[in-house]
């Protein structure tokens, strides 16, 4: 039985990845916030919507680059997280827009 797949074996170190992963959560977070300033500023509703929608996105493209750097064999554990932590965000963001109803 082959252990080829197996990631145990692997390295995960590739500091270009982690760059290109920190460089889009920190992206998706600067336009999350973005959106909320705009809804502080402006209170409507489609401002407040944009941030949860913002990182709703980015989540569903990082877990799309995880299964990309998985079936490539990279360092699909980094998009993994990136996914998982712009979808925190999302939900943490999501009863923004409604909290004055």
């Amino acid at each position: 039985m082959s252990n080829d797949n197996s990631d145990i074996d692997k390295n995960w170190s590739n500091p270009r990845t982690v760059r290109t992963g920190a460089l889009y959560l920190g992206g998706f977070i600067v336009v999350g916030i973005a959106f909320l300033v705009a809804y502080g500023e402006t209170d409507s509703r489609f401002w407040g919507f944009g941030a949860p929608a913002a990182f709703m996105i980015g989540g569903l493209g990082a877990f799309l680059q995880t299964f990309r750097a998985w079936q490539r064999g990279g360092l699909w554990p980094l998009w993994q997280g990136v996914g998982w932590a712009l979808f925190i965000l999302m939900l943490a963001t999501l009863g923004l827009p409604v909290r004055d109803l």
